[in-house]
């Protein structure tokens, strides 16, 4: 399948299947939308992903710092592709437990990127 014009949006993207899936989409040139919990750790990676800013958490939240871990994987496997990683992925501190916050993650998303083709929600 041909990633590179879909947008995908992952929640839970700090560890587990949600890291995997977000380093992988990023390899085949998916634009993404990663969410996680924690916004020190969301504006964290968007130093590491070329400064790429990151909206405001509508809530505070405990900050996740496996996140910049993800980043950093992410922009070293895509650096030889057409543009940087930071111009493909959006970075969404939120909770998915509050609906607000998932409500603005989304609509922020499709702002960016003009629509989610893919949501990807690890619970």
């Amino acid at each position: 399948m041909d990633w590179s014009d879909k947008v995908v949006l992952i929640t839970g993207a700090s560890s587990g299947i949600g890291r995997g899936l977000a380093v992988e989409l990023a390899c085949r040139g998916a634009k993404l939308g990663l969410m996680a919990r924690g916004a020190a750790a969301q504006k964290a990676i968007g130093a590491a992903v070329g400064g790429r800013r990151s909206t405001d958490p509508p809530v505070s939240i405990v900050p996740s710092p496996a996140l910049l871990e993800v980043a950093q994987e992410i922009e070293e496997k895509t650096s030889s592709q057409n543009g940087t990683a930071a111009q493909r992925t959006l970075l969404l501190p939120a909770d998915v437990r509050d609906a607000k916050a998932l409500r603005a993650a989304a609509d922020r998303l499709r702002e960016e990127f003009g629509k989610i083709d893919v949501l990807i929600a690890k619970v």
